[in-house]
């Protein structure tokens, strides 16, 4: 609807300047190429659908070295760009509730999924990785029977 009428939407509009516009580039420029990174770091193992392949192996180094969630991280701030390229609160919100909605959803089976099929080695990668940032100082997560990785 915005790109074909951005008047309908005319009044979601926020006065951002243009180095925030600037800034939504920059950031969504780093984000696409973070995107690259993560999906070489996948190879085989990546797929769109929750499911766990056959010759599936975990994955802990590149971006999953301290992150075990990279890509669903990547899809925030790619939000947070769109943001700031479109300077439009509506497309904002209802982003960010569709995307939160979507990661809600999938994490907790997509954890479990990869705690089932990789056992005590998905549990210390737990111990040492955050799940959508790096842990920071004594903020570690704990270890538990829910977690997964496909490739997200």
């Amino acid at each position: 609807m915005y790109v074909w009428f951005p008047q309908a939407l005319a009044r979601a509009a926020l006065s951002l300047s243009v180095w925030s516009r600037i800034l939504g580039s920059l950031l969504g420029t780093a984000v696409l190429l973070w995107f690259v990174w993560i999906h070489r770091s996948l190879g085989s193992n990546h797929s769109s659908r929750l499911s766990i392949k056959d010759r599936q192996v975990l994955i802990t180094d590149g971006p999953y070295r301290r992150i075990r969630h990279p890509m669903y991280s990547a899809f925030y701030l790619l939000h947070i760009a769109v943001f700031f390229l479109t300077a439009n609160w509506f497309i904002s919100v209802t982003w960010l509730a569709g995307l939160t909605a979507t990661i809600a959803l999938r994490i907790r089976r997509e954890e479990e999924m990869l705690s089932d099929r990789f056992g005590e080695q998905y549990d210390s990668y737990i111990e040492r990785t955050g799940r959508f940032v790096p842990p920071i100082g004594l903020a570690r997560p704990k270890a538990g029977r829910a977690r997964s990785h496909t490739g997200s």
